[in-house]
């Protein structure tokens, strides 16, 4: 694996300068199958190609033990899984006004995970996502992120179907992927009263206190939890 590493500053070449070394090692496994037939009924002409292909990979070493990438550390590579895996938070479920013991700032009763132990300026309420606190201290912060998927398919397959009949002919062609997990960045800020995006239809499911029973946080500016990478928006 190529990875940029930062070069010391004894090189003589300033700050924030990187070069690519060859810094861990990846295993590839996989398989190919490509099947074909042509034939004909009377004056029609046909022909069926179909085409699957496996594979997977490991990350087998690197030089760190792990590495992550992004502006959130959203993106993880570490030994024994795949490159630039999600790496987020698990969602529970949202927080209800039962929750709390607080009306105005509201606290969060205790035993439950509480973001606000992590960072005093954020006042997590009724409506918030609840996340899972992995290592059970009650505390929500970097410790409880967790592998939440990866982009990389572990199947992909595809079908062509060919006729030709007196000098006219059609085609289709189908493909697909399996195993793989995809990211929809998109919905972190179309479900959320963030900025002047435009919303979806989700937003109207938004809890209230009288609409306690939806998977839609309320209606606030951006998270108030700062995690905006989590299994919510993670599809496989």
């Amino acid at each position: 694996m190529i990875i940029p590493r930062d070069l010391p500053q004894s090189v003589g070449m300033g700050n924030d300068k990187s070069t690519n070394v060859n810094a861990g090692n990846i295993r590839n496994v996989g398989n190919d199958l490509l099947v074909n037939y042509k034939g004909n009924i009377g004056d029609v002409k046909f022909n069926i190609t179909g085409n699957f292909m496996y594979n997977t990979h490991e990350i087998l070493n690197l030089e760190d033990g792990i590495i992550t990438k992004g502006g959130m550390e959203q993106f993880v590579s570490q030994e024994g899984g795949k490159m630039s895996s999600y790496y987020g938070y698990e969602v529970l479920g949202l927080y209800q006004v039962s929750d709390t013991s607080r009306i105005i700032d509201y606290l969060v009763k205790k035993g439950l995970p509480d973001r606000n132990k992590y960072d005093s300026r954020r006042f997590t309420g009724p409506g918030d996502l609840m996340y899972d606190d992995v290592n059970n201290d009650t505390i929500i912060d970097l410790d409880d992120r967790v592998y939440l998927g990866d982009p990389w398919p572990e199947f992909s397959y595809g079908i062509n179907l060919g006729f030709e009949y007196k000098g006219i002919d059609f085609s289709m062609f189908f493909q697909g992927v399996n195993g793989n997990q995809i990211y929809n960045i998109s919905r972190r800020y179309q479900e959320n009263a963030y900025g002047d995006f435009s919303f979806t239809t989700k937003i109207k499911e938004s809890w209230t206190p009288e609409n306690t029973n939806t998977d839609q946080p309320r209606v606030i500016y951006g998270d108030p939890n700062k995690k905006p990478y989590h299994i919510k928006f993670i599809f496989c």
